[in-house]
């Protein structure tokens, strides 16, 4: 049985349109636009909730395999149920997995079509339960408009967002994070929730384990002379931010500067993180960069293990699958679509959804001792494949990109698949850095992408953010997924 919140304060209801709409829809994004830091609920009795929660996710990490398995099998079923008896647009989806008698049976879990996003966002209306008890939470509105994806509207309820600020705790003690300390994040907010300048936002609790703790915000697309400065005034020691954009602050900073904002650890939200950022964040602010895995449709993913920096899947939260282009489920070391289910939100599910990432899968057990299973690597979106004209096929994730900077001295960087044997090294330049070698990144390339590659480099001042502020790494105009 999944956490319920049971309290006779909690209300149950739908984001209306109109003035008041309007109203409770900016309030309310604050808060769930990253649905990680900040909880729906603010009473004492909510408060226990969460302590008996930790508790339990402190006991699940640790369950012998067979066990978690059922676990896990246990709170899939309850979802599949709720889906299939209230919400028509799953009602014959599910049905493979309904044998004589009603017996749930997972076996047949493959059997179920997998929903990609441009399925999901024809049919986001369709997909939303009607009503739901009071002791699933309140019912908010989420809209997202994606990197370069159809956007999607739909709605999570409350137990989504005590699951996310559970596993973000739950990351915190694994690393010695004290959640009683303030948070800062620099992100990409909504036009029309933009948090005012120069003071941005403050809240408290980003963890509900230290509810006094102070909470600021401000967008990403601030001036960065301005974002230095209200970072220095508000002396957080933790900073959340996409990776990209935190390499950006270092870099604007300088590592005097830099290193005198006491940041000690850098949340890693919205990105994939490359083994650069972590270089960066290290040297520069002298704090250690965590990851997170994440989506606004499902929640938390996957948290950074302490000991092998692999990502443990959040158990309580998603049902993770990595499939081959066959379908099957790929082995340790193998690389596939992400396949995911989110187990707590009953308002809108998502259920063997295709979020467009690529990941590998890893070997278990452990060294850390827990029993969660693993995510190697998140590699990036299934649209940044590179796909060659013979028909070769590769994530250039894989590519080491300090060794490019043997080649070319960069502070940031973009590969371009323009044409099936064209790339484009896009950078920024490293300031007083050696001469580039352009001849030899073009050999680089034919020996490290493929032998009919020709590799041009392209200096720029600076990347264009898109819709939701991110930067994408690695972009194949030639992908099968963008057309």
């Amino acid at each position: 049985m999944p956490f319920e919140m049971r309290s006779k304060r909690v209300r149950v209801h739908i984001l209306r349109d109109g003035a008041a709409g309007k109203r409770r829809r900016g309030e309310r994004r604050r808060a769930l636009a990253c649905l990680w830091i900040k909880t729906a609920f603010r009473s004492r009795g909510m408060d226990e909730v969460f302590d008996r929660y930790l508790t339990a996710l402190g006991q699940i990490e640790k369950l012998p395999a067979p066990h978690l398995v059922r676990y896990q099998q246990g709170l899939v079923e309850r979802l599949v149920r709720h889906a299939r008896d209230n919400i028509a647009f799953y009602r014959d989806r599910l049905g493979p997995v309904f044998g004589p008698g009603d017996r749930f049976d997972f076996s047949r879990w493959p059997e179920i079509p997998v929903l990609d996003r441009r399925a999901a966002a024809q049919a986001t209306q369709q997909m939303r339960a009607p009503h739901l008890p009071e002791s699933y939470g309140d019912v908010h509105e989420i809209s997202t408009s994606g990197t370069a994806e159809l956007p999607l509207r739909f709605t999570v309820n409350g137990l989504v967002s005590l699951a996310a600020n559970g596993a973000l705790t739950q990351l915190c003690r694994w690393h010695g994070v004290d959640t009683a300390r303030a948070l800062a994040t620099i992100k990409l907010y909504p036009d029309d929730d933009v948090p005012p300048l120069p003071d941005g936002i403050q809240m408290k609790g980003w963890s509900r384990a230290g509810p006094e703790s102070d909470a600021y915000g401000l967008d990403m697309r601030a001036p960065m002379e301005q974002q230095l400065a209200w970072l220095e005034r508000r002396r957080a020691p933790f900073l959340a931010a996409t990776p990209s954009h935190a390499m950006a602050i270092a870099f604007a900073a300088g590592e005097h500067r830099a290193r005198a904002l006491g940041l000690e650890f850098v949340f890693s939200i919205a990105e994939t993180v490359l083994p650069r950022a972590r270089q960066v964040v290290k040297d520069l602010f002298g704090a250690k960069l965590l990851a997170i895995y994440s989506c606004q449709e499902i929640g938390f993913i996957g948290i950074e293990c302490p000991v092998s920096g692999q990502y443990h899947i959040v158990v309580d939260n998603a049902l993770i699958e990595i499939l081959r282009p066959d379908g099957s489920q790929a082995g340790p070391g193998e690389t596939g679509r992400v396949v995911v289910t989110g187990l707590y939100n009953y308002a809108t599910p998502f259920i063997r959804y295709a979020l467009g990432d690529v990941a590998t899968a890893a070997a278990g057990p452990c060294a850390c001792g827990r029993t969660l299973p693993l995510i190697a690597q998140v590699e990036g979106r299934t649209r940044a494949e590179f796909i060659f004209r013979d028909g070769t096929r590769m994530w250039p994730r894989g590519i080491h990109s300090d060794e490019i900077r043997t080649y070319v001295a960069y502070r940031e960087f973009q590969l371009v698949q323009a044409d099936y044997d064209v790339i484009e090294f896009r950078y920024i330049p490293q300031p007083n850095a050696h001469a580039p070698d352009f001849d030899g990144l073009k050999s680089y390339g034919r020996r490290r992408f493929h032998p009919s590659v020709d590799i041009r480099a392209l200096a720029v001042a600076e990347f264009p953010r898109g819709r939701t502020g991110k930067h994408e790494h690695f972009i194949s105009l030639v992908s099968e997924d963008r057309h």
